[in-house]
């Protein structure tokens, strides 16, 4: 997808990893198909090294925590080994790395925690 006209965007995400340097911000992105959300992030993402990127596919839980443990643990290597027995653990687990270093998260497609593992919002509020 091309991107355009999203200077107001990226400048917006800019300012919120600026101010996300003192505590812990959440923006949720939001709008029809197609029009580019994804892109935005990406684009926002371009150089950074503080950033991870999960796609929340309609999965088994087991197969996705498998793909999620993978991505993370291109950060922080040592846990290629880990198993997390459910998203409440995965979640943990992302919370407690974020004390140690601070990182971007995205979750796109975050809606399809509905089908995969509906406890999902429960945690993250419980989080």
């Amino acid at each position: 997808m091309r991107f355009y006209n999203r200077e107001k965007e990226l400048a917006r995400l800019t300012e919120i990893a600026t101010i996300s340097e003192e505590s812990a911000h959440l923006a949720v992105i939001t709008g029809r198909r197609r029009v580019g959300k994804t892109e935005l992030v990406r684009k926002f993402a371009e150089g950074r090294d503080d950033f991870l990127y999960f796609f929340v596919s309609k999965k088994k839980p087991r197969v996705l925590l498998d793909e999620f443990r993978d991505l993370l643990a291109t950060r922080v290597p040592l846990l290629a080994s880990a198993s997390f027995g459910s998203f409440d653990d995965f979640f943990h687990a992302l919370f407690e790395i974020t004390k140690e270093r601070p990182l971007f998260i995205v979750f796109d497609e975050f809606q399809n925690f509905q089908q995969v593992d509906p406890a999902v919002f429960s945690t993250l509020q419980d989080l």
